[in-house]
């Protein structure tokens, strides 16, 4: 388990590269339709800015065009096996504990 101002716990390259490939693209793409003209947004800004609210906001308006496929760090700290542990110890630390292997 983590501890209150522990060292990120980076994942190695092929564990990384398997929770991507076997969890994060699957559920990302699962509803995904082909689109003649796809259209990609940046949702961008300081922390507390309303970022995930927007993009909940634009999900919803591209669904009516056909979909769209979400992508955000936020939505894949959960899957990083260390997170659990580092939000049990330190709700506020735990997202930089993991952040060296979402940002990729």
């Amino acid at each position: 388990m983590a501890r209150s101002g522990s060292k990120p716990a980076a994942l190695p390259e092929q564990e990384r590269l398997e929770v991507s490939n076997r969890s994060i693209l699957p559920a990302a793409t699962r509803q995904a339709v082909r689109q003649q003209r796809p259209v990609v947004i940046v949702v961008a800004g300081q922390p507390s800015a309303g970022k995930t609210t927007l993009a909940g906001l634009v999900a919803g308006v591209l669904h009516r065009r056909g979909g769209a496929v979400r992508v955000g760090r936020d939505l894949y700290k959960s899957l990083h096996r260390h997170y659990a542990g580092a939000l049990a110890t330190d709700v506020r630390t735990a997202g930089a504990l993991v952040r060296p292997d979402i940002a990729h």
